[in-house]
This record gives structure tokens, sequence and C-alpha cells, in this order.
């Protein structure tokens, strides 16, 4: 028989079995839903039907065990690892570009295999990963192939000439740099013809001194590979 339980006590109940693989760190302070106890059965008065009991939620039998007790229920846990950093839970890597990680995938640049937004359109996964490449080698300073990424006439706003903005880019690749894009603020919208239109959010440095911009990129598709055709920044965050 499956018996109704309140609400706090089956949260309570439940998030402390889950507890023990999901990396939550001890809480502090005393925590009162610890001291919940089950209450009195459901009493349907008479002459009333009572509710329908196949959608209830049977909680398991069984002692909870002692080292979930020593975990925060408040602190969510660890759904992803950070790229380059200790990951002995075996979670799946942050979708955060600028790893070293695209930089070494970043040869090759037809249509994308990667899936890095998991449910997304084969488009949007695709400019996912050219943003990915394009964010990683601005990192590592690559000039030479994040150059390659415009196009071969692209001129941005404030520039006289295509070789006045890439002698202007090869010269600021000299001094170390970060960029970021969290792969949660793209949006990718498709154009006429065979191009589409990228919008994100930019961060520049490390955390917590971020500097953020957002910014849209319209990408041509030429010999099988997206290139940027226009570039500009939208907002400063």
């Amino acid at each position: 028989m499956i018996r109704r339980l309140p609400r706090a006590l089956a949260v309570s109940l439940s998030l402390a079995v889950t507890a023990g693989c999901s990396g939550h760190k001890p809480c502090e302070g005393p925590k009162t839903y610890r001291e919940s106890a089950p209450g009195p059965g459901l009493q349907v008065p008479p002459g009333l039907d009572p509710p329908e009991d196949n959608g209830l939620m049977a909680v398991p039998g069984g002692a909870v065990p002692p080292d979930a007790l020593d975990k925060c229920m408040e602190v969510p846990p660890n759904y992803y690892a950070k790229a380059g950093e200790p990951n002995v839970e075996g979670l799946p890597v942050s979708a955060v570009v600028g790893s070293p990680v695209a930089v070494a995938e970043a040869s090759g640049r037809g249509p994308s295999t990667r899936e890095l937004i998991p449910g997304a359109s084969v488009l949007t996964n695709d400019v996912a990963a050219f943003v990915t490449d394009w964010a990683a080698l601005w990192t590592a300073r690559d000039a030479d192939d994040w150059l390659g990424m415009y196009r071969d006439d692209f001129v941005q706003a404030g520039f006289q000439s295509h070789a006045d903005w890439v002698a202007t880019q090869r010269d600021r690749f000299q001094t170390p740099a970060r960029t970021e894009v969290p792969l949660e603020t793209l949006e990718v919208e498709p154009l006429d013809g065979d191009r589409a239109r990228a919008e994100f959010v930019q961060r520049f440095g490390s955390a917590p001194t971020f500097r953020s911009v957002k910014k849209e990129l319209v990408l041509e598709r030429q010999k099988n590979r997206w290139v940027i055709a226009q570039e500009r920044i939208l907002d400063v965050l």
C-alpha cells in the first residue's frame, strides 16, 4: 500500500537518498527539515471520494545512507565539470567555449558533427561549433587561423580597409588575453541564402572581473565552411 507523505518529508527523503552522488557540500547551521516526521494519513470526510492515488510516488524503504545526512540540500548538485579542472565524478564538461580542447578541434571547418547543445538543431550546433573555435583561437592568440574565419574582404566599422583591420588585429594578438562565450546565450537564426545570424554574450578576462558585450555575427558558408561576413556589438553589459 502506498501512503501519502507530507510534501516536506517526501522532498527531504528524496534529496537525502540522492545526495550521495551529487557532490553536495555540508550545510552550515541547523536545518529544521532534518527534524521532519511522518504526519497522520489523509482523512477523507464521510460522503466524499478519496483522491486518485495512481500518481503517487512510492518512497523507497530502508535507512538513509549515513553520508547523506552530512549533505546540504539547499546547494544544487554539480551537473557539469569545468574544462581543465579535476573531474572525479565523470561529469560532462561545461559548454563554455574558449578551452584548449576547442583549439585542438579547430582544424577543418566544414559542417560540425559536435553536439555542443543537446537537443538543438543541426544549424545551431554547427554555428555553436564555429563560435567555439572562434573564441578558442582568440584566447590562444592564433592570429592566422582566427583571421581565416573571416571573409577575405571583411572590414569592421572604424577601419579603412581589410588590410588595415588585419594589421590591427595582429598587433593586438601580441598581448595575452582571454574570451569566453557561454553557449546558453547563443541564439541562431537562418537567413536568406546560405547565411545565418548568431547572437551571444562574449566575456573578456576572468571571473569575477569579466567585461561582457552582446555580439552579433552574420555568417556565410563558403566552400563548405562558415566565414564571418559581418560583426557588431549590440550592447555593452
